[in-house]
């Protein structure tokens, strides 16, 4: 069974702090919430440094100081950690900045974040950069690539079900989540996939060698 994924909040309004812990705690199996700070001079630097650790950093906790030293800082103590960015600026600038800078990840505010920030932090887990769906839109619009969208091992496991002909019931006792959990990841699946529909996701899925054709389950 693999470890739970680390992971640090720096978020200086309690709305924005409650908001990120709430979606947090939805996938406990998963997340390990270590600990919640309003502002980054009261990190504790050697959390930073254990394995397995993501930073959840609001653009807004950073107050006046410049975003690309504080990242640069960041790493500076902990050479490894992935920095997940959370901003309310949707820039393409900016966003190619965050990364050039080494954030793995760049989340706006406007996004559902209860649909894509688990996934996004165990992507930049694995040292993979992530997008949320607004800022892929604007790289794409403006003619860029954005990073290639992978599948969590949890979405797979979902995926597999599905293509067994399990209930969403079904798979949340499997899975020990909520069915809320499973629909999002569900919704998550369809939307890394490009498609809407149960069957759509079954065949993309067969396409792009995610699924082997094998008998579905007896009901």
């Amino acid at each position: 069974m693999n470890r739970p994924i680390k992971v640090i909040i720096v978020a200086s309004h309690d709305v924005s702090r409650k908001g990120l812990e709430a979606i947090l705690s939805s996938a406990a199996n998963r997340i390990q919430l270590v600990n919640v700070y309003r502002a980054l001079d009261t990190v504790d630097i050697e959390s930073l440094k254990s394995p397995s650790t993501v930073i959840l950093l609001d653009d807004i906790a950073t107050g006046s100081k410049d975003i690309f030293s504080i990242i640069e800082e960041l790493h500076q103590q902990a050479a490894s950690l992935p920095i997940m960015f959370l901003s309310h600026t949707l820039n393409l600038d900016h966003v190619q900045a965050i990364f050039d800078s080494g954030a793995l990840g760049y989340v706006h505010h406007e996004d559902h974040l209860e649909d894509i920030l688990i996934a996004g932090i165990e992507i930049v887990a694995r040292n993979k950069r992530f997008t949320s769906p607004l800022v892929s839109e604007l790289m794409i619009t403006s003619g860029q690539q954005p990073p290639e969208q992978h599948l969590t091992q949890s979405e797979l496991k979902v995926l597999h079900l599905i293509d067994r002909g399990y209930s969403f019931k079904e798979i949340a006792a499997q899975l020990n989540v909520t069915v809320r959990t499973v629909y999002r990841m569900r919704s998550r699946i369809g939307s890394v996939l490009g498609v809407r529909s149960h069957e759509h996701v079954i065949a993309a899925a067969q396409e792009q060698g995610l699924l082997s054709h094998h008998k579905r389950r007896n009901p």
